[in-house]
C-alpha cells in the first residue's frame, strides 16, 4: 500500500541495496543547490535575527498597532504598553 510505514521501509531497503549512501548523496545534492544562504558562517547575523525574533515574541503580549516608532503591544499582566523598535 502506498504511503504506509511498511512500504516506506521497503522502498528504503530497495534504494540502499545498490548504494548504502543513497540518502546521504541526495541530501548533499539538495544542500548544494540551496540559494538562500543561511546563517552558518554569519554568527553576528544569526544573533541579530534571533534577538529580533525574541523581541517580537507575542507570549504575554497583545498587539495594538504598528507605526513609525515600532510595534506597540500591551502586556497582559501589567497593562503596560511596550514598543518594539524595528
Amino acid at each position: 500500500m502506498a504511503g504506509s510505514v511498511e512500504s516506506g521501509k521497503k522502498a528504503a531497503k530497495t534504494l540502499t541495496k545498490d548504494n548504502p549512501n543513497y540518502y546521504r548523496i541526495i541530501g548533499a545534492l539538495g544542500g548544494k543547490k540551496g540559494t538562500t544562504g543561511g546563517t552558518y558562517n554569519r554568527p553576528d547575523f544569526a544573533s541579530k535575527i534571533g534577538a529580533l525574533g525574541g523581541r517580537r515574541s507575542k507570549r504575554g503580549h497583545t498587539f495594538l498597532k504598528e507605526d513609525d516608532q515600532g510595534s506597540h503591544y500591551i502586556h497582559r499582566a501589567t497593562g503596560k504598553v511596550i514598543v518594539y523598535k524595528p
